[in-house]
């Protein structure tokens, strides 16, 4: 083992052995003899690590990781559907054309297309718009056609970076789950019983979502966020009469980057009828989440004393790196510790503990369910229907992720301050089993955070949640217009651990920001 960990190391090229509390660069004298030394340590670790156990997850934050899908010439899929090409002049038209036959969603009304939202690099945003689906919400529909009925909506951004939002659509909260043969089957605690349901490709390159330049977005606050606003005024343009509702904008893990930028900005706009911000498993403030590791993992009881030793070496490192604004290299050092996309090879973390699942210690093997979502949507009637023709699509992009490596370790804790200090209500939530994210990485930004009630947030003890049969659901706390909560027996994608409790919760955190705008 303890060559492996060297492998590791080598591999990373983050150890000076000459310079180790300074982090600065190996000395040019020996840097031919210190590349061919590491070069030599990485064959063989990998030599020794490959093949990775079975299961073993190889995308950052990520559902699966897949290779993207093309469609045979002769298979019919329709064409793909540009919504900006009909607008602002052809709106109904543009409506029609996104229009998603009923049978393809189980009978259900929906609209998908493209939207394209950076002429120049021709990247175009792949979105899914699924109204509520309880009864009363479609007899509304059906009276108010050819108009929709005011709603709330959730604009839903998975993370990754580069995984496709609609694994969070058919694994997670959207209408309909699938069985092993593809079929739907509904989904009880979906959020599309009550709310609508905008899931979104993002950024481009990501699932249906494409860069046809090539051109990948490096960073969220200028390039990402400013994407989304262009794809929710395209949406906005062909659904006017959804003003008169409201937007929460939602997302997990990498999606703490998304939902925290892209609400920044929407709190200082008003074509937008904003409402607030949910980030579940959320990786927002990388500084002072990645300390938290091997108190985490040891606590857990999923490492000793001397795998401790390792973690706090690679997480002090990491650190370091960030502070000092190398956050590339501070993602090669993470990536070594925990991740292992660019190992090619199991990281420390999973060699250490024989953990297969970061997303839920508790997990041994991933859920057969997770992967059919890809298939699904692969299908040339699924395709046709939701208007992406032969696009090619993965459920994890590659290229988007290594394209975002820059912005891995980039802190958004301004934009959650910001909205704070707005007032706007924010809710951040953990599942207790996760340790990619766990609740005491989290904890690490929300004890720094810096707004009008933070000294009370921080005196308040936290309150136990029960659900309505007593069972004890988590825990919570409030301030301001600021809630965290954790959830008990969930891991990192926590609606599709603990549907119910994570419609409960989305659905509480809704009504109370709404009954808070009405108040004011």
């Amino acid at each position: 083992m303890r060559k492996d960990i060297e492998a590791h190391r080598a591999y990373a090229a983050f150890r000076d052995e000459d310079n180790v509390g300074e982090m600065t660069r190996p000395r040019k004298t020996s840097s031919r003899l210190w590349m061919l030394t590491a070069l030599c340590l990485a064959v063989v670790g990998a030599l020794v690590l490959w093949p990775p156990p079975l299961g073993t997850r190889t995308a950052t934050m990520a559902s699966t990781t897949t290779t993207r899908t093309t469609v045979e010439q002769d298979v019919d899929v329709g064409e793909a559907v540009d919504l900006t090409t009909f607008l602002p002049d052809r709106v109904q038209e543009g409506r029609d054309a996104c229009r998603v036959p009923n049978d393809v969603l189980g009978g259900e009304d929906s609209w998908a297309c493209l939207a394209t939202v950076n002429e120049t690099a021709q990247n175009k945003l792949f979105w899914w718009f699924v109204p509520p689906v309880n009864e009363a919400a479609k007899a509304q529909r059906k009276k108010a056609a050819p108009e929709l009925e005011p709603m709330t909506i959730i604009l839903w951004l998975q993370g990754g970076p580069g995984s496709s939002s609609l694994f969070g659509m058919f694994g997670e909260m959207g209408p309909f789950g699938l069985g092993p043969d593809l079929q739907l089957s509904p989904r009880e605690w979906t959020w599309a019983r009550k709310y609508g349901m905008l899931f979104v490709d993002n950024p481009a390159g990501t699932g249906f979502s494409v860069a046809e330049k090539g051109e990948y977005c490096d960073n969220t606050r200028e390039q990402v966020s400013q994407q989304l606003v262009s794809l929710l005024r395209s949406f906005y343009t062909t659904f006017p009469e959804l003003r008169k509702g409201k937007l929460v904008v939602a997302g997990e893990s990498y999606g703490g980057h998304y939902t925290m930028g892209l609400s920044a900005l929407l709190a200082k706009q008003d074509f937008v009828p904003f409402l607030g911000v949910s980030a579940g498993n959320a990786w927002i403030d990388p500084v002072h989440h990645v300390p938290r590791y091997p108190d985490v993992m040891y606590n857990l009881g999923i490492i000793s004393a001397v795998e401790r030793a390792r973690i706090e070496d690679y997480t002090a490192r990491a650190t370091a790196l960030i502070k000092a604004g190398r956050m590339s290299e501070a993602f090669t050092v993470w990536d070594a510790m925990i991740n292992g996309d660019l190992l090619g090879a199991p990281s420390y973390f999973a060699n250490v503990t024989g953990l297969t699942d970061y997303f839920n210690y508790m997990r041994m093997e991933e859920p057969p369910s997770e992967d059919l979502f890809g298939k699904f949507v692969d299908q040339p009637h699924v395709r046709k229907g939701i208007h992406v023709g032969s696009i090619p699509f993965g459920a994890h992009s590659r290229d988007v992720e290594m394209a975002l490596r820059g912005d891995f370790m980039v802190s958004f804790r301004p934009e959650v301050e910001a909205l704070l200090e707005a007032s706007v209500p924010v809710l951040i939530y953990n599942g207790m089993l996760d340790v990619i994210i766990h609740p005491v990485l989290t904890a690490g930004m929300l004890e720094r955070l810096e707004f009008p009630d933070a000294a009370s947030y921080r005196a308040e003890p936290q309150r136990i949640w029960k659900d309505k049969k007593g069972v004890v659901a988590g825990y919570w706390k409030h301030a301001g217009s600021l809630t965290s909560v954790v959830l008990r027996g969930a891991g990192h994608m926590v609606p599709a651990d603990q549907p119910e409790h994570a419609f409960h919760l989305i659905d509480t955190f809704i009504e109370r920001a709404s009954a808070a705008v009405q108040d004011n």
